[in-house]
């Protein structure tokens, strides 16, 4: 179920939320590319590009709510995520319900995205969206196997490394927060190693990238093919999510 055209209304108890987190780099500029195909006379939202992974994000967002606190927004947090199961393919379009925390040393905790604003954004971009709980790992899954071990043992089908950090810090200060991924890479496929090349900041160093991706370049194609069927789609989402606002 992939985005073609979308064209439901949305549910009345929300407009479009006012606040977009997107990880930095590809996925922030899938974003912003979105937003720059929407009318001038759209209401656009903020965006804000966050630092990857779930200890840069949640240092990240507690300055971040010193900020922004006042304003009270509905927040989106948009970008690619990593299949755990056969049903997703690369290009779908997910919409979480809820996310666990990948912490094996502690009991599994779980929380609820917001309800009613989750509601809304399935409805706004229905019927081209899966619901689904996300898993949040600290580092990027690279290995299928483990891939699917992960999505079997948590019962969960897609991953990321920032999305429960995201619901814990924000939900605590009482913001209402949805999340929509597109699925960037399949249960099935293995990936390079690029936890090495992800900084303190939460950064991707370039250097580094390359380094893994040059070493693995089988494993690096998929990485790539995935994102550049999955990027386009994303600002596809944006469109959808703003237009005729």
């Amino acid at each position: 179920m992939r985005i073609d055209t979308l064209d439901r209304i949305a549910s009345p108890k929300f407009s479009s939320p006012n606040v977009i987190l997107v990880p930095q780099g590809a996925e922030y500029h899938a974003v912003r590319r979105g937003m720059g195909a929407l009318p001038l006379s759209s209401q656009l939202p903020r965006v804000y590009p966050i630092p990857m992974g779930s200890e840069p994000v949640s240092k990240y967002l507690q300055q971040w709510i010193t900020e922004i606190i006042p304003d009270r927004p509905t927040l989106v947090v948009l970008g690619l995520a990593g299949s755990l199961s056969a049903q997703h393919q690369v290009g779908d379009v997910v919409v979480y319900q809820q996310c666990c925390n990948l912490a094996p040393e502690f009991p599994l905790q779980s929380l609820e995205c917001d309800r009613a604003l989750t509601q809304f954004l399935s409805d706004r971009l229905n019927p081209h969206t899966q619901p689904v709980t996300g898993l949040t790992s600290s580092h990027i899954i690279t290995q299928a196997t483990k891939k699917q071990n992960l999505g079997q043992t948590y019962q969960a089908s897609v991953v990321d490394m920032e999305g429960f950090a995201i619901l814990k810090t924000l939900q605590s200060a009482g913001i209402a927060v949805g999340m929509v991924r597109v699925i960037g890479d399949l249960h099935n496929q293995d990936l390079p190693n690029l936890n090495d090349a992800i900084n303190a900041q939460g950064q991707l160093a370039p250097i580094p990238l390359a380094l893994q991706m040059l070493k693995h370049p089988l494993n690096a194609m998929n990485l790539i093919h995935g994102s550049l069927k999955s990027l386009p789609i994303l600002s596809e989402i944006v469109i959808q999510l703003y237009k005729n606002t």
